[in-house]
């Protein structure tokens, strides 16, 4: 039986570990949250249980944290390609090119039709705005899967 071949990234973040990571760090702030109303609740009160509590959760949310700084660096290294800064933030890569291309022809085509209906609208411009964003879309195997499938 042959192997099922992976389907291609269609984009750089949201990998199996940046969401581990991203689901450590709402749990680290839900934590904090908690562990900062029990510690509140206990010194208001004056009862040593809920601020100990608090204090407590306080401490094991900073823990989390530590070991997700720690973590991550480690589990790139392992290959688990993480990535806190997802790349297109900081700069496009060869890839990107199509996209960036294709979002250009949407903005354009945008503009076109915000014009219709105007005595000088013009439909061949719109139709040939449509034939770029046609041949970029084929000419991307990522982009054709995108919107043929």
């Amino acid at each position: 039986m042959p192997k099922p071949t992976p389907r291609p990234r269609l984009s750089k973040t949201n990998t199996p570990t940046e969401i581990l990571v991203r689901l450590g760090l709402v749990l680290s702030l839900f934590i904090v949250v908690a562990g900062l109303a029990l510690f509140l609740t206990g010194w208001a009160s004056q009862r040593a249980a809920p601020a100990l509590g608090g204090l407590a959760c306080l401490l094991g949310a900073m823990g989390g944290l530590v070991a997700l700084r720690t973590w991550a660096p480690a589990a790139t290294a392992a290959g688990l390609d993480f990535d806190p800064i997802p790349s297109g933030a900081t700069h496009a890569s060869a890839g990107d090119r199509p996209v960036e291309q294709l979002v250009g022809l949407l903005q354009q085509w945008e503009q076109l039709e915000h014009g219709r209906g105007s005595p000088d609208f013009d439909p061949w411009a719109v139709q040939a705005v449509r034939h770029d964003i046609r041949a970029v879309v084929e000419a991307d195997p990522t982009l054709e899967q995108l919107f043929h499938t």
